[in-house]
């Protein structure tokens, strides 16, 4: 079977299968390889930490889960399991199709929530709108009362008054819950949080953390959390990928890779865990250096790990 022709999942448990994307923006005078033969699973219910410093390629597959690089040459393939039980590849799939799937089955968490708001729509308008785009049927009243409802999931005591407030109005904490609730509105069965504490300050992080962890666990979502954060990335997943340079150069259960990790990257970051600077700043190979060095370890599982053992 061709990876053009693949229309189910290696393991059922997965709800995402990602295998050998490759990403590629072309230019007049070259082409920018963003992301190489990356491949992951993501099990229902659980989640996914990928790590990696600012450009490895992090966002892009993100984005590209989503559908949304259309500015790239993609390969390889990107099964998901939708509600219904049914499979589709992302990169095979129409863009009619895609914008069905966004929200209501994949939906995004940015990391700067000011973005993502209208500045000039108040938070329980903008909610309803969300709401309405994926259920044109539900009256309005029944909007209101699910915006509420979601803000008071999000963590708001008084969702009525944030219901009546303009962005501007709310801190970055503020704003991220109410991203949060955007991103339930339409109950995805994948949520995809690219860097979502980044812009926040340390005690907000851990409530935003803690919150997020609450909801996938009570409401069974899946998520794949992208940060640059090992610290933050250790307490909140289930198992983790580390990318560099665009790629997957190892992957697995998080004791596994917290306890006994075998790629040098993934090693220097545990040494500089809550100092990314200094990882993003270390010694830079030349790409005949870098092509030698990834090359020695290859892509590093959770099945390399047991016949490492067994020798």
């Amino acid at each position: 079977m061709t990876m053009q022709d693949r229309t189910s999942m290696e393991n059922p448990d997965d709800i995402l299968e990602l295998d050998a994307l490759k990403v590629v923006f072309p230019s007049r005078d070259r082409e920018d390889v963003a992301v190489e033969n990356a491949t992951l699973r993501l099990q229902e219910g659980s989640i996914l930490g990928l790590v990696g410093e600012s450009g490895s390629g992090k966002s892009v597959t993100s984005l590209s889960i989503l559908g949304l690089n259309d500015r790239a040459r993609s390969s390889g393939s990107i099964l998901f399991r939708k509600k219904d039980g049914s499979i589709v590849d992302i990169l095979r799939t129409p863009e009619k199709e895609l914008e069905m799937l966004r929200g209501s089955e994949i939906a995004m968490i940015f990391q700067e929530p000011g973005l993502a708001l209208n500045p000039v729509l108040r938070i329980g308008r903008q909610l309803e709108k969300v709401i309405r785009l994926h259920d044109r049927s539900m009256k309005r009243e029944d909007r209101k009362r699910k915006a509420v409802e979601l803000l008071r999931k999000a963590g708001f005591r008084d969702p009525e008054r944030i219901c009546r407030m303009f962005p501007h109005e709310l801190s970055g904490g503020m704003k991220q819950r109410v991203v949060i609730a955007m991103a339930l509105s339409s109950s995805p069965s994948l949520i995809l949080a690219d860097e979502p504490t980044t812009a926040l300050d340390e005690t907000i992080q851990d409530e935003i953390l803690d919150l997020l962890a609450a909801l996938v666990r009570e409401n069974g979502v899946s998520m794949i959390l992208i940060s640059h954060n090992l610290e933050v990335i250790s307490r909140m997943a289930d198992s983790i990928a580390i990318m560099k340079k665009g790629l997957i150069v190892e992957e697995g259960l998080k004791d596994e890779i917290l306890s006994d990790p075998i790629h040098p990257y993934t090693r220097r970051l545990l040494e500089m865990a809550g100092n990314m600077e200094e990882v993003i700043h270390e010694k830079r190979f030349t790409p005949e250096e870098e092509y030698i060095h990834t090359s020695e370890y290859g892509y590093i599982t959770s099945t390399h790990r047991i016949l490492r053992r067994s020798r």
